[in-house]
């Protein structure tokens, strides 16, 4: 997990790790590093963030994440959303952000994050059609069931270089449904959306 404290290196967490958090301006949404300035503040339902570039961070092999130039932490390419940042966006409604849970739909079934689509990563080919109106959004955030569980982290990269959804705007919540659940956020049962 991503701790954002300030003693919160670990190997999953190295100590050049910057957080990057949603900060409103008027009408854009920037990524804010801690050498952002004050006037940059969120608006998460503004316009799409600026594109973050490429990587300039090559971290060991034991480690899967990297900084891009923006500071932004990406697991293997993809951009990376905390819980607090989930949360914050998943309130901003459709066409705005589309979260997509890239479980089994047995899982999804179960119990899911309130508006998300079922997407299961294995299933990609036969259900793609079904969620493609969902994929216009600014911010598409995956999820899976998070820890060691990569189908959101496979589901993103393939929106991304197979199915031609701009890199800018996909997410992986890495925590994931485990996370979610632990942290007392509510979750809806049943079929939701498809």
């Amino acid at each position: 997990e991503w701790n954002d404290g300030p003693s919160a290196a670990s190997p999953t967490n190295p100590p050049d790790v910057v957080k990057a958090t949603p900060r409103e301006t008027e009408g854009t949404v920037s990524v804010s590093t801690p050498s952002s300035s004050a006037t940059d503040d969120p608006d998460p339902a503004g316009k799409a963030p600026p594109s973050s570039g490429s990587q300039t961070s090559t971290p060991p092999a034991s480690n899967k994440y990297t900084v891009d130039e923006n500071g932004q932490k990406r697991l293997h390419g993809i951009k990376v959303m905390s819980l607090q940042e989930v949360s914050e966006y998943s309130d901003l409604g459709d066409g705005i952000c589309t979260i997509l849970d890239a479980r089994k739909r047995a899982a999804y079934l179960d119990g899911h994050l309130p508006g998300a689509y079922s997407l299961d990563y294995y299933q990609l080919a036969d259900q793609i059609d079904d969620v493609r109106d969902a994929l216009s959004a600014d911010f598409i955030i995956v999820y899976c069931n998070g820890g060691d569980c990569e189908d959101s982290l496979s589901l993103a990269h393939d929106l991304v270089y197979e199915h031609d959804v701009d890199e800018w705007r996909v997410w992986v919540f890495e925590g994931g449904y485990e996370e979610w659940k632990k942290a007392g956020k509510n979750l809806v049962e049943g079929e939701e959306r498809r």
